[in-house]
């Protein structure tokens, strides 16, 4: 049997040679006593001790047989090993890509939505802040501190009453008859 000196799969490799060398030795070996029981030879002293001879060689070869296919199955299952242990690298690698792909997308998602909707209140406030600073603007802002909007706005006031017209509800106070009477919209 020879050592091996290179890698798991020269080991594998070497070892199954060395049991096809053994395998070809053994089948020598039998061929031999095939022929020696073919040839008959008188003397059962010359017969019992090349059938000996032939069973020691035959358990030699056998022995050899069986060291070549240990170390053949050693080198597999060393191979077998190698080869879960990258396979499992391998998943546990493409499954940490998609949670980061995953979360890039999310949060790229999320970010560009979260500006639209920041832009969009942004512009909102600033045509609110633009109004305010209008002189109908400042006498909202004068009639709210005062108290006087909330009932403008709900036509809560003594004597006035709210009418539907085409353009939506109004809010009218109560007629004096002289003059023609004038409302707002209300929401």
């Amino acid at each position: 049997m020879s050592e091996y000196d290179g890698t798991e799969d020269d080991d594998g490799v070497q070892a199954f040679r060395d049991m096809t060398a053994a395998m070809g030795q053994l089948g020598v070996v039998l061929e031999a006593v095939d022929r020696r029981q073919q040839l008959r030879l008188t003397g059962e002293a010359v017969e019992a001790s090349e059938a000996r001879t032939a069973a020691i060689e035959a358990d030699m070869a056998a022995r050899k047989a069986l060291e070549a296919a240990e170390t053949a199955l050693q080198a597999a299952e060393s191979q077998v090993r190698t080869s879960v242990t990258w396979a499992g690298l391998s998943g546990l690698l493409v499954a940490l890509l998609a949670i980061c792909g995953g979360y890039w997308l999310g949060r790229a998602s999320g970010w560009e939505l979260g500006q639209a909707t920041g832009y969009a209140e942004a512009r909102s406030e600033i045509a609110a802040a633009a109004w305010a600073n209008t002189p109908s603007g400042r006498r909202a802002l004068f009639l709210d501190q005062k108290g006087s909007l909330a009932i403008v706005a709900t036509c809560s006031g003594p004597n006035w009453h709210v009418e539907t017209q085409k353009e939506g509800r109004a809010c009218f106070p109560e007629s004096t008859g002289t003059a023609k009477q004038t409302g707002w919209f209300i929401p």
